[in-house]
């Protein structure tokens, strides 16, 4: 948001901001030309709320009105501040699952080689698909490596499921 739009103020501040009339005509911020968005849009009524959870502060959800669908009232802010914080808790669990996954991926990636070797009169493919979707990494690997007189390729699981079995 452009320093000194609602959204903005309501992102810096935390609190929700209701315009039951919006008079000023950068309340939006305006386009790179200089024009102001709240005329783009025909904006009559503005209500923004905070996306936060209290401690960290993602973003403001801000929704206008022309004057054809009437103005926004305070239950319209009351829904707005609840869908607030659906947003926020629907983001802390995206940021959650994927950070989960990119743990996941870095403990499955450490028990996979980056490459097989080329061992003399074979020739190997690898392919690791994981039995279950979803975020789970396994204990599952493979190698291949030199031994005394020759290779040997070795394919495992470990019991369990999850980070710790993987670990």
């Amino acid at each position: 948001p452009q320093p000194g739009s609602a959204p903005e103020q309501v992102h810096a501040a935390g609190a929700s901001v209701l315009l039951a009339h919006t008079e000023d005509t950068g309340i939006l911020g305006t386009t790179p030309d200089g024009t102001p968005v709240l005329m783009l849009l025909g904006t009559t009524s503005l209500l923004s709320v905070p996306i936060t959870d209290g401690s960290a502060s993602y973003g403001a959800l801000t929704l206008a009105r022309t004057a054809g669908e009437g103005r926004f009232e305070l239950a319209d802010l009351g829904l707005a501040e609840e869908l607030g914080r659906h947003l926020d808790v629907a983001i802390r669990v995206d940021r959650m699952f994927r950070h989960r996954s990119e743990v996941a991926e870095a403990l499955q990636g450490s028990l996979l080689p980056a490459t097989l070797p080329d061992v003399p009169g074979l020739e190997l493919y690898a392919a690791y698909v994981p039995a279950s979707e979803g975020l789970e990494v396994s204990g599952d690997f493979y190698d291949v490596f030199p031994v005394a007189g020759g290779w040997a390729i070795t394919v495992g699981d470990v019991c369990g499921k999850g980070q710790e079995a993987a670990a």
